[in-house]
């Protein structure tokens, strides 16, 4: 369990049959769960890619590399769930850049990344016709997205910008922490300023169809083709129709 000991307190994690967690309404604890374990053809897919870069990151790349990672991962600071700075080992650095290359079917990286930050992240999403902020356009007929993906500032390598959607939730649920699943992916050059995804097919395996009218969460990120990942872009979206 993580902790804050301050007066107030903060905590994330569990201690026995106690879960400490936080949302926007603050601190709270609930009773420990233990999860389902439905092994998914996705979930054990994602557990192989975690496997083959573990085996990668032993067998295939070379002491100099490993350093680099290292190197890089002891000058980028990472955030936790309570806001606090933590740095990531090396292989953490290299797994967490490989594993969802794996899954968009990508090469991995090998060497570490020279620019020491994870890279512009998302600033905005809007529907690409009716541009309505944080809102989520999709073509209804062919079961594609169309929205944009705007960058916080000019993209400094080229990459892939990855969205993956949680189910549709209520219209009181303004928070959402997971479980997430792969949505859609299209590719941005250096310099770019946003990642347009219209008539971007999403994926044919969704959980639950999207359809308009309802709201679903979105994590998006970049994946730059240097190995650096940036912070995920967060939102709850209501679903429009915006057929071009």
């Amino acid at each position: 369990m993580k902790a804050i000991p301050l007066l107030t307190g903060m905590m994330s994690g569990s201690m026995g049959a106690c879960v400490a967690s936080h949302n926007r309404g603050g601190q709270y604890f609930r009773q420990r769960v233990i999860p389902t374990n439905p092994n998914t053809t996705r979930q054990n897919a994602v557990r192989g890619y975690f496997s083959a870069a573990v085996v990668a990151w032993t067998n295939t790349l070379t002491a100099p590399q490993r350093l680099a990672w290292k190197t890089w991962a002891d000058n980028v600071p990472m955030t936790d769930v309570l806001g606090q700075t933590f740095y990531l080992t090396g292989q953490q650095a290299y797994i967490r850049t490989n594993v969802p290359r794996f899954q968009l079917g990508l090469a991995a990286i090998s060497a570490a990344p020279i620019i020491f930050n994870n890279g512009e992240p998302i600033a905005g999403f809007n529907s690409t016709v009716l541009t309505l902020p944080n809102t989520m356009g999709i073509i209804t007929a062919t079961a594609a997205f169309s929205s944009t993906a705007f960058f916080m500032a000019a993209a400094t390598a080229a990459g892939q910008t990855v969205i993956y959607m949680g189910p549709p939730v209520g219209a009181g649920v303004n928070f959402y922490k997971g479980r997430y699943q792969f949505a859609a992916t299209e590719t941005f050059i250096a310099a770019a300023t946003d990642t347009p995804f219209t008539t971007t097919t999403v994926e044919q395996f969704m959980a639950v169809p999207i359809l308009a009218a309802q709201r679903r969460p979105l994590r998006i990120r970049n994946l730059y083709n240097d190995g650096r990942i940036s912070d995920p872009f967060s939102i709850i979206a209501p679903v429009v129709s915006d057929a071009v």
